[in-house]
């Protein structure tokens, strides 16, 4: 049953995915919407390398998203946890670079000193199908 529901969740999850993803530093939770890139079978988010949620990775990299879902009448959500991985390797970037057509207009190369790149693994997550009242939860 709990690998079904990580199968319906995964598909869901489309290849560039608007997510709220939630940090912390020193008990302050931080939450953003940013964009969730797939490239393969990994998740990423290209972000500039000095932002604020760098600095929050660095020192606790634990995270939790919520991606919401909806039809016409209802919504429901996906939740998922895990640890964000700060990519430093040139070939890992430069993959994720040439994968996306969008990040071109933010960075000039994967080779560009502004250009961040954070790498998502997933631990467990929660799902709440469109116009149900009962959250599913499941572990990777």
């Amino acid at each position: 049953m709990e690998e079904n529901v990580k199968k319906t969740v995964m598909k869901l999850i489309k290849p560039i995915q608007i997510i709220n993803l939630a940090t912390s530093l020193n008990n302050q939770p931080y939450v953003r919407p940013l964009t969730m890139l797939k490239v393969e079978e990994n998740h990423y988010i290209a972000t500039g390398s000095e932002d604020n949620k760098i600095f929050q990775i660095r020192t606790n990299p634990l995270f939790e998203l919520s991606i919401d879902l909806k039809d016409k009448d209802s919504s429901g959500y996906i939740r998922l946890s895990g640890r964000v991985d700060i990519v430093e390797d040139l070939a890992e970037k430069t993959l994720v670079y040439n994968s996306i057509d969008f990040l071109k207009h933010y960075w000039d190369s994967p080779k560009h000193p502004g250009y961040g790149l954070l790498r998502l693994s997933f631990d467990a997550g929660e799902y709440l199908p469109v116009g149900s009242m009962i959250a599913k939860r499941f572990t990777f």
